[in-house]
Formats: C-alpha cells, sequence, structure tokens
C-alpha cells in the first residue's frame, strides 16, 4: 500500500466502494425476493414517497401550478368585467360618450358624470348589445360618479353580471382597464402609488390613451377596484377612483 501513488489510492478505493456497492444490491435483491408481499410494499411506498418529496415536478405540483394559471389570466379577468360593461348612448343614437359598470342585481349603473352630462334619454347598452333605457337615482356629493338604474317599466337582463368588487391594490400589483366605444380595448399595468383607505385615486402606469370616462379600473381575478373619471388624468398614466370608497353608498335599486 505504501507503494501506491495518490492516484492509484483513489482508483483503489472506487473500485472497493463499487465492488461494495454491488454486492449491497445483490443482497438486498436477494432479501427482497425473499421477503413477504407486506413487507415488499411497504417497502415500495416508502421509496416511492421518497422520490414523490425530493422532486419538485410532481404530479400535485402540476395541479397546483395549472389551477393558478387559470386564475390568473388577464383575459379570464377582462371576461368577467366586460359582463358587467355598459356604453352610454342618447335615445336610439349609437354615438357613445363613455362607460360604466352593473353594480348589483337591481341594474344600479356606476359612472362618471362627464359620460351623461350631454346625453338625452339616457340609454345602456350591455355586454350582449341590447338597449335599456336608465335614469339617474343618486349622485355623489361633490364629487364625479353619478349612479344610474333602469327607468321604469324596464328591466336588467340576465345576460349582465354585477361586477364583484375588489380590494384596495397594493403598491406595484398588476391592474387593468376596459374601455373602446365599439371594440374593446385592454389596458395593463401597475399601480404606481401606494393606496390606503383615505386616498382619492388610484396611480397607475396604465397609459391615458387605453381609457374612456368609465372605464373600469380592475385586478387579475376580476374584481372591480377602481373607475376611469373625467377629473382624474394623471401625468404619467391613468388614474382612477377607489370603488371600495363608494362600497356603503350603492343604492339597491331605483
Amino acid at each position: 500500500m505504501n507503494d501506491l501513488s495518490k492516484q492509484q489510492l483513489i482508483l483503489l478505493a472506487l473500485l472497493v466502494s463499487f465492488v461494495t456497492s454491488l454486492a449491497t444490491g445483490i443482497v438486498t435483491v436477494s432479501l427482497m425476493d425473499q421477503a413477504p408481499d407486506g413487507t415488499t410494499r411497504t417497502v415500495s411506498q416508502v421509496i416511492e414517497r421518497t422520490i414523490e418529496q425530493m422532486s419538485p415536478g410532481t404530479t400535485a405540483g402540476a395541479g397546483n401550478a395549472a389551477a393558478v394559471a387559470v386564475t390568473e389570466d388577464p383575459s379570464t379577468a377582462a371576461a368577467a368585467i366586460e359582463r358587467s360593461l355598459v356604453r352610454f348612448v342618447s335615445g336610439a343614437s349609437d354615438d357613445v360618450s363613455g362607460l360604466g359598470v352593473v353594480m348589483n342585481s337591481g341594474g344600479v349603473i356606476l359612472t362618471d358624470k362627464s359620460v351623461i352630462a350631454g346625453l338625452t334619454g339616457y340609454t345602456a347598452i350591455l355586454s350582449d348589445g341590447s338597449r335599456l333605457p336608465v335614469v339617474t337615482v343618486r349622485s355623489q356629493d361633490n364629487g364625479d360618479v353619478v349612479f344610474l338604474a333602469p327607468a321604469r317599466g324596464a328591466a336588467i337582463l340576465p345576460a349582465t353580471t354585477p361586477a364583484h368588487i375588489g380590494d384596495l391594490p397594493a403598491l406595484a400589483e398588476h391592474v387593468y382597464s376596459l374601455s373602446g366605444t365599439s371594440t374593446l380595448v385592454l389596458g395593463e399595468g401597475i399601480v404606481t402609488v401606494q393606496v390606503s383607505t383615505s386616498s382619492s385615486l388610484i396611480s397607475t402606469d396604465i397609459p391615458s390613451d387605453k381609457v374612456l370616462a368609465g372605464s373600469p379600473l380592475f385586478d387579475i381575478h376580476g374584481h372591480l377596484i377602481g373607475l376611469a373619471t373625467s377629473a382624474l388624468e394623471g401625468k404619467n398614466g391613468a388614474e382612477f377612483y377607489p370603488i371600495s370608497l363608494l362600497a356603503g353608498v350603492i343604492p339597491d335599486s331605483k
């Protein structure tokens, strides 16, 4: 042994290790062949569970990833908001002045005051293209938002789904907007200023040309969190009025 070089000693150690491992494997297989069925199944289960815990790409992990992918999808969130979106016109006109959002099953619609300022005979075009005559039921005191509801004898159609109000967004949270007078336009950005319960706006980096008065702001879950008004025109991106500040004043119906 003393005559062996360092390299030869390493090779010898590897050879001994290999022979030992081979012998151990042969003994293990022989013992497994002679073991009762119950013991064999138990050992196999232990090996399988150990592999599952050590392997990050298991079936359970893939299932969770798929669930996240389904729920965190901007197109799915936009589809949820679209069902509550309305466009405002005068009577039988097709000239859209702005947007609004259906807030409850009574057909109450939230929009910006400027959207209906120049209209006569307010008409809301619903997501399925049908027209609904509406009247003003409440305006925000010293504010920019207004609530409308179906005119007497009119009723909101089943195809329309009221928006779900979400929480105030966090700083740098991804948010989205919908606009467009005929074709929907999706805006995407992040919240650029910390929002608090006393805040009067939600600042984003969504380009201002991606929103109209009454455009909804929503989160990745399709929850309504803001409304674009003509009074909020951010220099570095669109700004929105927080819907959570209105949650307690939304009328049930007309």
